[in-house]
């Protein structure tokens, strides 16, 4: 538990904290580092897996295009048919 006494400086209460200074209180801040390290590589491999599905969608391959079909002119009508 984080304990403090109240030490008054030039008409500001300053708390300073024993914890600090305790052999055994090291752990704490070296758990929320790990902590954070692990959110922060979770949160960038959720961004990149949404990064990576917005492309996908995003730029999907084109379909194979089929053979150009020729076409003729019908010169009664003037309406262009497949030959």
């Amino acid at each position: 538990m984080l304990q403090s006494k109240r030490v008054q400086f030039a008409r500001v209460s300053v708390y300073s904290y024993d914890c600090v200074k305790r052999k055994g209180q090291f752990m704490q801040p070296v758990v929320l580092a790990i902590t954070s390290v692990v959110g922060t590589l979770i949160l960038a491999r959720l961004i990149k897996r949404e990064w990576d599905r917005v492309n996908r969608e995003l730029y999907k391959p084109q379909p194979v295009r089929q053979e150009a079909i020729n076409l003729r002119r019908d010169p009664r009508s003037g309406v262009y048919r497949p030959e």
